[in-house]
């Protein structure tokens, strides 16, 4: 007699259990609400940032060539950075500050930008840069981008020029590009005083003294200035950051992912309370400094 269907499936290898499925990425905080005081700096990836109050917002060095050395800026934040949307509902203003390699500087990308929000906000976005920059992007064909959009803010080495809303003024500063031996590449250091709070961005400045003290009232004593990580690490660099632009706090910026662990007691020591960001949209809060500090 045959066995029943209940015995044979007995003697059938026990099914393997399947896998866990991989932990689902975090959500971007895209939606973020504005700080009610005070400002926000995001980083997002590359090289670029976004300085946030309730009011405007400022983005900073966001069309750069690729560099596999840090976290691209995610997808997600892009496209809603394009239609302005989240936490990029207020910009103000895209700045960029040198053409970061003429070969890969993506200006089409950065025309695209500039038309879109145009499309979707009226003419309250500008995109600022020195006049190489501005010139990739306004030769960009097939996109329509008058001139008031687009800001050619370089100026002489020691001049500066200004952009002023109520609550928010930038001055860019031309200095020259620390990888720039030639001296032929056109670079702006910004001073950004944004809902009360200082920042000094000198992401690719020269730390030379007599480039800085041309401009010492516009950069002195911000409560954050953020510098590549090597200006920690070499003491002439260190001394010029301590005693001449004196900030509050420093944010490094071009640390490797992979190097970030070595690295981050290093710069600890050099600089206590040194932020360093790895991970796109790590973000940080300032508020004014209270009154008689």
């Amino acid at each position: 007699m045959l066995p029943g269907i209940p015995a044979l499936l007995a003697l059938l290898p026990a099914p393997r259990p399947q896998a866990a499925p991989p932990p689902a990425a975090p959500a971007l905080e895209l939606a973020r609400p504005a700080p009610a005081t005070g400002i926000e700096v995001s980083y997002l990836g590359g090289e670029a940032f976004l300085f946030r109050s309730r009011a405007h917002s400022v983005l900073v060095d966001v069309f750069v060539g690729p560099d596999p050395a840090r976290a691209p800026i995610p997808a997600e934040a892009l496209a809603a950075m394009k239609e302005g949307q989240g936490m990029f509902d207020r910009v103000r203003v895209c700045i960029g500050t040198h053409l970061h390699a003429a070969e890969i500087f993506p200006a089409g990308a950065a025309a695209r930008y500039v038309e879109a929000r145009r499309q979707t906000s009226g003419p309250s976005t500008l995109f600022d840069g020195p006049h190489q920059v501005i010139e990739r992007v306004r030769s960009v064909e097939g996109v329509d981008l008058p001139l008031p959009l687009t800001n050619n803010r370089w100026a002489k080495l020691g001049e500066s020029s200004c952009l002023q809303f109520v609550g928010l003024r930038i001055d860019y500063l031309p200095l020259p590009h620390a990888g720039d031996a030639k001296g032929e590449e056109q670079h702006l250091g910004l001073s950004i005083r944004h809902a009360g709070v200082h920042v000094v961005h000198l992401v690719h400045a020269a730390p030379r003294l007599e480039d800085l003290e041309r401009y010492q009232a516009i950069l002195a004593n911000p409560q954050l200035v953020i510098v590549p990580y090597g200006w920690l690490l070499d003491e002439g660099a260190k001394d010029l950051l301590q005693n001449r632009v004196a900030p509050r706090r420093v944010l490094v910026t071009g640390v490797p992912v992979e190097g970030a662990a070595e690295l981050a007691p290093r710069l600890e020591a050099a600089f206590p309370g040194v932020i360093v960001p790895t991970k796109p949209l790590e973000t940080f809060a300032f508020e004014p400094p209270s009154a008689g500090r």
